[in-house]
């Protein structure tokens, strides 16, 4: 088989719409087959025919096509991409509309992945920002709390009561050993560690 052809029976196992990092591709399924040039050429090729199309540098995406043309991946599936399996989360207004902190939205969404190889990266208008930690459940909860406590003082139309359950549920997650495992990645101001 040809490399084209295996690069092209991988895509089209992909699912409609469904974004892939290029190196890590290569990496896992074609490194002792294909020559790394020759595998980006092939992208670039295929890219060109419109089998996959580009959604920015390094990540590209099995096109869905419709009645109406091609339908191109969403910021939420981008924002999947970046934070399923532990490899993410989303900070900032996003993230305080989630907990019903605020009706406030941002036209963009900000993320802390360990999937992306730059410091940050920019898909539409999700932010990345590379973290290099395994997201479990409770290193969220206890970045969840230090977002929270460091951005109080800034988020717009704050609702008190939604905060106050909050600080509960920031009291019960928070853990030393998870803080400590999250300072050796991020940092946060003196006044925000104090408050914990």
């Amino acid at each position: 088989m040809s490399d084209i052809n295996e690069v092209r029976k991988f895509i089209e196992r992909c699912k409609d719409n469904e974004l892939f990092i290029a190196s890590d591709i290569y990496r896992q399924s074609f490194k002792d087959k294909i020559s790394e040039l020759s595998y980006y050429k092939i992208l670039e090729r295929l890219n060109k025919d419109n089998i996959i199309i580009k959604i920015s540098k390094g990540i590209y995406a099995k096109p869905k096509y419709t009645k109406y043309g091609v339908v191109t991946p969403t910021e939420n599936d981008i924002v999947e991409k970046f934070t399923r399996d532990e490899s993410g989360m989303v900070i900032g207004y996003y993230l305080y509309n989630m907990l019903r902190l605020t009706t406030q939205i941002s036209k963009n969404k900000n993320i802390l992945t360990c999937n992306i190889d730059s410091q940050t990266k920019t898909i539409s208008n999700v932010n990345m920002k590379r973290v290099n930690l395994k997201f479990t459940e409770e290193i969220k909860n206890v970045i969840i709390a230090l977002e929270v406590l460091q951005n109080f003082d800034h988020i717009e139309d704050l609702n008190y009561l939604s905060f106050i359950s909050f600080s509960e549920f920031a009291a019960k997650v928070y853990d030393d050993k998870i803080l400590k495992i999250i300072l050796k990645e991020l940092s946060y101001k003196k006044r925000t560690l104090s408050d914990n």
